[in-house]
Order: structure tokens, then sequence, then C-alpha cells
């Protein structure tokens, strides 16, 4: 199994736990070297307790701002993917829309010239002009050509 990366409240939790085994050691290191007399041990330990509480702070204050930077960054990102994924989506509704357009123009255009063989009484013409056309989609259709 790989190792997986501490959340920030169990590193809090963690630094919490060494800071307050920290205090306990030194606590106990002036409780058995003899220094509960000295009142200079006792400012020591809790100038030592008051800079861990500090320390525990600003470790907090560091993993909130963190978080929420991180949280912004991941909405961000998630915006952008929905926006692209909707340019994307647009290109092809408007290439559709070009291709559809395209489509009508050409089928007037061969209407328009089968319309006009057979004014004139070009039916063979107009025959000959519609099979030539239906083997050239046959064609396209078999060559993928949309």
């Amino acid at each position: 199994m790989g190792k997986k990366d501490p959340s920030p409240a169990g590193l809090y939790r963690l630094m919490c736990a060494a800071a307050a085994a920290a205090l306990l050691l030194a606590l106990a290191g002036c409780l058995f070297t003899g220094l509960r007399g000295v009142p200079a041990a006792g400012a020591l330990l809790a100038l030592f307790a008051a800079s861990l509480l500090a320390l525990i702070l600003l470790v907090r204050r560091f993993l909130r701002g963190t978080r929420e930077r991180l949280a912004r960054r991941l909405a961000a990102e998630a915006r952008n993917r929905e926006t692209e994924a909707g340019i994307r989506r647009a290109k092809r509704a408007w290439e559709h829309e070009e291709q559809v357009r395209r489509l009508h123009h050409d089928i007037k255009n061969h209407l328009g010239v089968v319309c006009s063989m057979l004014e004139d009484g070009k039916t063979e013409n107009a025959r000959a002009y519609l099979s030539g056309l239906r083997a050239r989609l046959r064609e396209e259709d078999r060559n993928g050509v949309e």
C-alpha cells in the first residue's frame, strides 16, 4: 500500500501532541533535576509553554489559510473545466450548424439545376444529373464522407 499524505487536521493534531509531549518532558526535567525551587526555571518553563502555544496557534492559522486557498483553487479549476467543456460543446454545435447550412445551400442549387432542366424540357438531362448525384452520394457514403 502507498503512503497517504496526512490531512491538515491530522498534522495539527500531531503537532499538538508533540508540543504537549515536549512541555511534559520539560516539566518532568524541572521536577526531577531539583530546579523546582529555582525561580528562573519556572519562568523559563512558562516561556517555553507560551512559545509552544504561540507556535500551535500560528500553525493552526497557517493550515486554515492553506485549506481555504486550496478550496478556492479547486473550485476555480472546476469552473475552468466546466467552461472549457461548454466551449467545446458550443464549437461542435456551431460546426454542425455550418454543415447543415452548406447542405441546405447544395440541395437548393441541385434542385434549381433539376427544375431548370425540367422547365427547358430536358428530362433525360435531369434524369442523368439526378443519377450522377445519387451515385456521388453513394460513393461518399462508402468513403465515410459527411
